[in-house]
């Protein structure tokens, strides 16, 4: 199985989904890290100078909760982990097999330990 943690340095699990400067991708349940790719979402942020401002209702409209899934799945994710994730992206996520997890382990290391646990 395949395990994709949201990262800025590759060891550190990410505050903020769409924030993420990066996503690596871990072989389950060995941990071993297989490839980090930059987050599209920001990607998309800096290509088209996209001013981080929230709404009235806290989001940004960045549409992390469709376009990220996606990507996941196109990589083979098989497992999502992050801090946080609004509803939209966990379902979106189990709509393409992928299983949403949520963490507040702060390395990458930690996080792939707890679902070690689970097996």
């Amino acid at each position: 199985m395949i395990v994709a943690v949201v990262t800025n340095s590759g060891k550190s699990v990410s505050n903020h989904i769409a924030l993420a400067k990066n996503i690596a991708f871990y072989e389950f349940p060995k941990g071993n890290l297989i490839k980090i790719i930059p987050n599209p979402i920001m990607e998309k942020i800096k290509d088209n100078n996209i001013k981080l401002e929230k709404n009235r209702s806290g989001g940004r409209h960045l549409r992390t909760g469709k376009e990220l899934p996606k990507f996941l799945a196109k990589e083979g994710a098989d497992i999502f982990i992050a801090k946080q994730m609004g509803e939209g992206m966990k379902m979106n996520l189990i709509d393409l097999g992928i299983k949403p997890c949520l963490t507040e382990a702060q390395t990458t290391e930690d996080a792939i330990g707890e679902l070690k646990c689970l097996s």
